[in-house]
């Protein structure tokens, strides 16, 4: 259901989601505002080391990127608590088109 509702934008959508950031922020030539967040979990006694995150709470981590109005491009979830926010964004399938194809032809590919 996420795939329906939570898509890359297409080459005319980043027009519109760059005006945005320029407009709203004074930010040129950016399609999105990314970051982590940790989502509070019950995990097995097995598997508490991995869950336990920074702040000593059992969690998984959220990253998503989304536009200046504040609506989804890209949800990443599930990774442990213990994990950081970098090594998930260098997991992720963005980061990998940006390093192999460079940020322009991330629109292209995502789409």
């Amino acid at each position: 259901m996420a795939k329906i509702f939570i898509t890359w934008p297409n080459i005319k959508e980043c027009t519109i989601i760059e005006e945005g950031f320029r407009v709203r922020a004074n930010f040129p030539n950016v399609i999105g505002a990314i970051d982590g967040c940790h989502i509070s979990v019950k995990v097995p006694s097995s598997e508490q080391d991995s869950y336990t995150n920074r702040k000593m709470t059992k969690s998984i981590i959220g990253q998503a990127i989304c536009t200046s109005n504040k609506i989804f491009t890209n949800i990443c979830v599930g990774y442990p608590g213990r994990v950081h926010d970098a090594r998930v964004f260098k997991n992720s399938k963005i980061f990998s088109i940006m390093q192999n194809e460079g940020p322009s032809d991330t629109v292209d590919r995502m789409w």
